[in-house]
């Protein structure tokens, strides 16, 4: 535990120093990294992993291979539909920005009508444990039970319910009959003997729902619950209100819910654990039914053992001895459908058909969303008469629905009686290259017995077998090197088996290789992270360097780390390094060195980098060539120091890659749409978040950095241009022109450049966007043209094109005119007075150590980064002493700690320590801070970084 906690908190520190990058619903390839808690789950198919996250992220997964399938943030939705039942190549109501063999997944338009849409939305999934667990066969005690409680089910009773509930001709969700419906359902609940069954009532769209849930109480484990479902509304476009008989979909599921809590109860039988019947409401119209009560119960963490969900079970063309049943496994829950095959086999005369798909069509996927371990049962043959007036009891097949019944009850009651699965369970090498150490929680239910260990030298095949009532054991005499497979059971005093966990192992001599091993850039430094070995003779961790790949690497530490995380600070800007790992144990063994690693610190010291977006055209108006765009940069950059960088021959743009760089100047001079893109957002962000300097100027930048559909658009919070760009809104007319860029105080001018602008135009610009600021941001440029704004070509006059941010935090300056197009002499003039007074760069380049702001000298603190205490240097005359103040602030621009000028005063040598504590005495937290000197007339700003 100690170590999942320390890695944990390397995540957070990482988090905190990379800010909340841009996040993308993308498509990766691979299942490995599912129980990573950087993954953000929101769908899984046979393909594809669905997850909402950034590409760092992905990256730090060593995910090399992923899709990016749209922008992603809260306010958009998302629906999942299932091919199946037939998706179009158009949806009308949404763009489709997924599809796979089995699932489409569609983003809603902006104003359409959520209810409007019969889907499920799309959303995070909590995955159930993602163990291994096997099926050890043990029926010996339950099978006669099983069989005397099947003989019990009725094809008459099942006919009988779905009768009824087709003759209320519809049971739709809107329809006034609804609560009618609710009433008939409850009242069977009760006539069974459950005294205590509810109508558990929700509200949707302006109308109230009722799903109808029965409790057979537990008498083993009464906080723990299985449950039985299948929902009781019905559809059949466009008479739902009217007609919808329903007798397949879903008064089939509604029958066998109501014939099996009418057995059981008839029966008297005992649950260990609570058995909860319920029908639910409002499936039809996205699910909505079963996602109250699975999200309630998730909310209340509430203890599921697992859902059973049926949907359409009538459903049969077959003849006896070739019916089939489909069974849904769940990703996390496939040990269940492997169970229910095996008894499918055993108690019914059904074929079973499982479908490795996370199907998103009926009620289980609410609670798989929600982390509940589910199996999902239907007719193999999907019926032709599925939301049809035709779908009546009399194209029903009551004899098959009545096996699936069979399957239902063998279900649940033969996994009522197993033990709940060995929890944490973990295998450490004990490190003589003999012996491993098992160690589990112990399971606490009132019937426990024992353990039963199984071991072998393959999967599933155990061939030593142990038992044991404690929570460890040890494995002695093994063979060095061999992997070794070990399964675990709990058993009860029936002689019930859990389902079995099992792990491998390999007793070794020498530690195993550290795993997972990632190395992230930082402020003045290089975070490396890795997976915690299993060995009890362990040591620590040792970190290798080297300047090149192929170098020879150097030991970091002094001492073994403890830790999973290390923080190379001893850095060179601009160097790349390149980073292993060994593990050592108790007797100085080293393991074999882990992957290589590189990554280089994040320094902000290197001058001005030029990312060049602009694509290599044939030098008409819009599409520049390349050489002509270099050439005017070189020109309005002369005397500063810088590097430029074609993004369209650089497919890898990293946060290291630009983090050496104290001012980024993002160009792009083309006007096709298919131009203005940039997927480096994230890179992008975390350098601003360690207090980095961008200058953007574009045809209609906002292009490169969102995903919207029309003008007008409006950003908030999270919006990547509201946050780093501090804009509000933007707007286009294409009819209007531009001409020049009028200035805020403090600024020139800037022209068009009639050389470069068509004629036919009056030398004006067109496909300029305006952007307002938010109120962080601040007005630079303002739209002109020598149109009349009574003129269509001039109605923009007066709106923003030009916004900058100046913060301590970071500092971004946004134009959407493209400079490349205007008068180079103003643009010169006006770099110069940006990048001098509002970047602080320097004309011939900057000392790293110090920066200078007229006569005021402020010094990097040292040690940097540091824990508890660093030191600041800075220069001033004994005059502005007397002005003079040093204060510090936290990433969110929050000031935590002053030095007054009479504390400067007093210094020695000017010479001021801070450890790591705010005005009131009180810690900080690890983080980025700001430190900023300031007099009457002028003041600098650095950064540092603490690490506890």
């Amino acid at each position: 535990m100690r170590r999942m906690i320390l890695t944990l908190c390397l995540v957070l520190l990482i988090g905190l120093l990379s800010g909340t990058d841009e996040t993308y619903l993308m498509s990766i390839p691979t299942k490995d990294h599912l129980d990573s808690n950087l993954l953000n789950v929101y769908f899984i198919d046979s393909d594809d992993i669905i997850v909402a996250n950034s590409v760092e992220e992905i990256q730090q997964l060593r995910i090399s291979e992923f899709r990016i399938l749209d922008s992603f943030n809260e306010s958009k939705d998302y629906f999942i539909l299932e091919n199946r039942v037939g998706v179009p190549e158009e949806i009308p109501w949404g763009k489709i920005v997924y599809r796979s063999d089995d699932f489409t997944i569609v983003r809603k338009n902006s104003g359409v009508d959520e209810t409007d849409i019969l889907e499920p939305k799309l959303s995070k999934i909590e995955l159930p444990s993602l163990q291994v667990f096997n099926v050890p066969e043990n029926l010996r005690n339950s099978r006669d039970l099983i069989d005397d409680l099947i003989a019990n089910i009725s094809a008459d009773s099942i006919e009988s319910v779905i009768q009824s509930l087709e003759d209320f001709e519809t049971r739709y969700c809107y329809a006034d009959n609804r609560d009618e419906v609710a009433d008939w359902i409850l009242d069977k609940f009760v006539s069974y003997g459950y005294t205590d069954a509810i109508q558990d009532s929700f509200q949707y769209n302006n109308t109230w729902q009722k799903n109808i849930i029965a409790v057979l109480p537990g008498v083993i484990n009464d906080e723990e619950y299985i449950i039985f479902g299948g929902h009781h509304d019905s559809i059949c476009p466009p008479t739902s209100m009217t007609y919808a008989p329903g007798a397949d979909d879903n008064a089939s599921a509604t029958a066998n819910v109501l014939e099996l809590a009418r057995v059981l109860m008839g029966q008297g039988y005992q649950p260990d654990v609570n058995l909860v019947f319920v029908t639910f409401a409002a499936e039809e119209v996205g699910l909505v039914g079963s996602d109250v009560l699975a999200s309630g119960l998730n909310a209340q963490d509430y203890d599921v053992k697992f859902m059973l969900n049926n949907d359409m079970v009538a459903n049969n063309t077959m003849v006896p001895g070739e019916w089939e049943v489909a069974i849904y496994a769940y990703t996390g829950s496939e040990y269940l459908a492997d169970y229910a095959t095996f008894l499918c086999l055993s108690y019914t005369n059904l074929n079973p058909v499982v479908y490795n798909q996370n199907s998103s069509g009926s009620d289980s996927f609410s609670f798989w969303t929600n982390g509940f371990p589910v199996v999902y049962f239907e007719e193999s043959e999907f019926s032709p008469n599925w939301h049809q007036p035709t779908d009546t009891i009399d194209n029903c097949d009551i004899d098959f629905c009545k096996e699936i019944a069979k399957l239902d009850l063998a279900t649940i009651v033969s996994i009522d009686r197993k033990p709940n699965p060995v929890e944490n369970f973990l295998i450490y090498d004990v490190g003589n290259g003999h012996d491993l150490q098992l160690e589990w929680d112990a399971n606490t239910e009132s019937d426990f017995d024992h353990y039963r260990i199984a071991v072998g030298l393959e999967p599933g095949a155990m061939n030593d077998f142990y038992i044991t009532t404690e929570t460890s054991f040890l494995l002695e005499d093994l063979f060095n090197g061999l992997t070794y497979y070990v399964g675990i059971v709990a058993v009860d005093n029936e002689d019930f088996f859990s389902f079995e966990v099992e792990k491998s192992a390999i007793p070794g001599f020498i530690p195993a290789v550290p795993q997972g091993v990632v190395a992230e850039p930082a402020l003045q430094s290089v975070l490396l992270a890795w997976q915690p070995n299993l060995e009890l003779d362990l040591l620590g961790y040792n970190v290798y360097r080297s300047e090149t790949m192929n170098g020879n690497y150097t030991l970091l530490n002094s001492d073994p780390i403890q830790d999973e995380f290390y923080s190379d600070t001893d850095i060179v800007s601009g160097q790349y390094y390149y980073y292993f790992i060994k593990a050592e144990d108790l007797d100085q063994n080293e393991s074999n060195q882990s992957d290589v690693v590189s990554s280089r610190a994040i320094t902000l010291d290197s001058g001005i980098l030029i990312l060049d977006n602009t694509a290599n055209g044939s030098g008409n108006y819009g599409n520049p060539e390349e050489t002509d765009c270099d050439q005017f940069y070189q020109n309005v950059l002369d005397g500063f120091s810088y590097e430029e960088m074609n993004l369209e021959e650089t497919s890898d743009l990293t946060t290291e890659a630009i983090g050496i760089y104290s001012t980024v100047i993002l160009h792009m001079n083309s006007n096709f749409p298919s131009c203005n893109t940039f997927p480096q957002v994230d890179e992008i962000k975390q350098y601003l978040d360690n207090g980095g300097k961008i200058l953007v100027t574009a045809f209609k930048p906002s292009e490169m950095f969102t995903d919207y559909s029309s003008y007008p658009a409006t950003f908030n919070e999270n919006d990547f241009l509201y946050d780093y760009f501090k804009i509000e809104s933007i707007d286009l007319n294409n009819m209007t022109r531009f001409y020049y860029a009028d200035p805020e105080p403090g600024f020139n001018m800037i022209e068009a450049d009639t050389t470069k602008t068509l004629p036919a135009l009056d030398y004006h610009l067109f496909n300029i966007e305006t952007i307002a600021p938010n109120n962080d941001g601040e007005l630079l440029f303002s739209w002109g043209s020598n149109y009349a704004n009574t003129n269509p070509f001039g109605v923009m006059n007066g709106e923003p094109v030009g916004v900058g941010y100046f913060g301590n935090d970071f500092k971004s300056a946004l134009f959407s005119f493209p400079f490349y197009y205007m008068q180079q002499d103003d643009v010169s003039t006006f770099l110069n007075t940006l990048l001098v007074d509002y970047f602080d760069e320097q004309v011939g380049g900057i000392d790293p150590n110090i920066i200078v702001n007229g006569d005021v000298i402020l010094k990097q603190n040292y040690p940097n980064p540091f824990n508890p205490v660093t030191t600041i240097e800075f220069s001033l005359s004994d005059e502005e002493l007397e002005t003079a103040e040093l204060e510090i602030y936290n990433i969110k621009g929050q000031k935590v700690r002053r030095f007054s000028n009479q504390e400067l005063v007093s210094s020695p040598n000017q010479r001021i320590t801070w450890e790591g504590k705010d005005d009131f005495g009180k810690h900080v937290s690890s983080g980025l801070y700001f430190y900023r000197l300031k007099r009457s007339d002028n003041s600098v700003t650095k950064r540092m970084l603490l690490i506890k």
